[in-house]
């Protein structure tokens, strides 16, 4: 049995992790780079910079951009109160560093609040799903990417109408079965069934190409 071409819960999980490790490494290194004013300091202060950016990609391909965005925003203030607070420190600043230390603190809780309501939609849609449902939901998703590859197959445009149908009974799916898939999560979609070799690869089991075409079509029907 196939597993689901969609973005399988485990690789989530597992993109995240990684992301977050490279949080802690990064800002770890900051720490040491600042307290033994290393040469480094400087290209270490701006990487961790660009993790949330790093976080919104996979975030808006779920959430949309403007929760993306709101993330990322949450994210780079953490970093930046978190670099003034090591500075402070470093300093001896004590009362500077106790008020920078219950902000990042403060902005840590916003953080906080933001993927459990990000993450309860999902939450709420599976929680009554038993094993054998959710086994049954990776199916039929597996299923909608074999008809794309048998559109792609047919010679069909991505653009026909039997190619859009397919497209629409995507989206559908996913927000019967997962979450509210709009055009703007659907389009994310899109992008990382051909962006990620992992998603790319696994689609493509139904016939080379079928992931590029399924990307196009989505592409196509998100533009309507």
């Amino acid at each position: 049995m196939r597993r689901s071409c969609a973005c399988n819960r485990q690789e989530i999980i597992n993109k995240m992790r990684k992301l977050w490790s490279q949080h802690v490494y990064w800002t770890r290194f900051f720490i040491i780079s600042t307290a033994e004013e290393l040469p480094d300091l400087k290209y270490i202060t701006n990487r961790p910079l660009e993790n949330p950016g790093d976080f919104a990609k996979v975030l808006k391909i779920f959430y949309g951009e403007k929760k993306a965005d709101e993330f990322k925003k949450l994210l780079t203030e953490h970093l930046q109160i978190a670099g003034d607070l090591v500075n402070a420190d470093k300093d001896m600043n004590t009362a500077k560093a106790d008020e920078l230390r219950q902000k990042w603190y403060a902005n840590a809780d916003d953080i906080a609040e933001f993927l459990s309501e990000a993450y309860q939609e999902y939450l709420d849609k599976t929680k009554d799903m038993s094993d054998e449902k959710m086994q049954d939901a990776a199916v039929q998703l597996d299923m909608i990417f074999a008809e794309f590859a048998e559109r792609m197959k047919s010679g069909i445009n991505f653009s026909d109408c039997k190619a859009q149908q397919i497209a629409e009974k995507l989206q559908r799916h996913i927000t019967e079965n997962y979450y509210d898939c709009t055009a703007e999560i659907l389009r994310g979609l899109g992008q990382i069934y051909v962006g990620d070799e992992r998603f790319k690869n696994n689609i493509d089991k139904h016939g080379k190409g079928t992931a590029e075409y399924a990307a196009k079509a989505i592409e196509h029907y998100c533009e309507k």
